[in-house]
């Protein structure tokens, strides 16, 4: 079945997000008013026909279910497939039961993968705000046959200990750069399209030999014999990892620029509706 399956990593609290995230992930702390951070990742899957999504959890997320509810906001409530909220099935006691990487949490769902029903998966985080053009995205990435394509923003979006890739004029990643405090190349959004059998394949492997990056362990170790591809985003992207940046992220909305370009008409932003009399506000 061709088409997309999205994976939405709601886990990560940010600590420097402090207050805000006492009862609830980064995924669900609230955004523009009447958003939560994750309905940019859903609402960029509904646009692009993704009905079969799965949100990746690990504590404080009963705020993140209350607000998520069945998934019909995004049109996801469905009797088979649809938004599937994924508790840790599995965790590594040794390190506290929390999850070392992205890869560990993956082969918590093992046997969800299993069941995907479409060809392609893309992995994107819950709080990354952004209006992205997935469609266009998955597109592209069978249009080159790249094993793996990386989502990265322009260059506004620079910020420290990301992982950057470093590419050749077709677009083809040379280098991968994780964690590294003197930027170079693209900043990825940490978002990645790749078909399904090579997903599981990927967590197989990091099962059997105890890895769980999936930046360092399964890109940066296979850049070299994958054919890893970016896709740049000249578009609006931020990510609120602490409470001056929560601040900051949030005045930048009265930018009328900033605003259209997050608030598209080509591709809206659906929410959970409060269930309230709508508003009108005079000039």
């Amino acid at each position: 079945m061709i088409g997309l399956h999205g994976l939405v990593f709601a886990y990560q609290t940010r600590p420097n997000l402090k207050e805000l995230v006492s009862v609830r992930t980064s995924a669900s702390v609230p955004f523009g008013g009447r958003y939560r951070a994750i309905d940019f990742a859903l609402s960029n899957l509904q646009d692009a026909g993704c009905t079969d999504v799965g949100v990746l959890v690990q504590g404080k997320y009963q705020s993140l279910i209350d607000h998520l509810g069945n998934g019909k906001a995004w049109d996801m409530a469905r009797i088979r497939g649809g938004l599937k909220i994924l508790p840790p099935f599995t965790l590594n006691e040794k390190h506290n039961g929390t999850f070392r990487g992205k890869m560990e949490a993956l082969a918590g769902i093992e046997t969800y993968l299993r069941e995907i029903r479409q060809d392609y998966v893309v992995i994107m985080e819950g709080d990354l705000v952004s209006n992205l053009p997935l469609k266009k995205i998955l597109d592209k990435h069978i249009e080159t046959g790249a094993d793996v394509t990386c989502v990265c923003g322009n260059d506004s979006f620079y910020v420290d200990n990301g992982t950057y890739f470093e590419t050749d004029a077709d677009g083809k990643v040379k280098d991968i750069l994780v964690n590294i405090h003197t930027p170079r190349g693209r900043r990825g959004l940490e978002v990645y399209v790749m078909s399904t059998k090579l997903l599981i394949k990927f967590v197989e492997d990091c099962i059997a030999h105890d890895r769980y990056s999936l930046e360092h362990d399964v890109l940066q170790a296979n850049k070299d014999s994958l054919n890893i591809r970016t896709f740049v985003w000249d578009g609006y992207a931020a990510q609120i990892r602490s409470v001056k940046e929560y601040y900051e992220r949030s005045m930048q909305l009265l930018d009328p620029e900033i605003r259209d370009d997050l608030f598209c008409e080509e591709r809206q932003i659906s929410a959970k509706s409060a269930g309230l009399s709508s508003t009108f506000i005079l000039p």
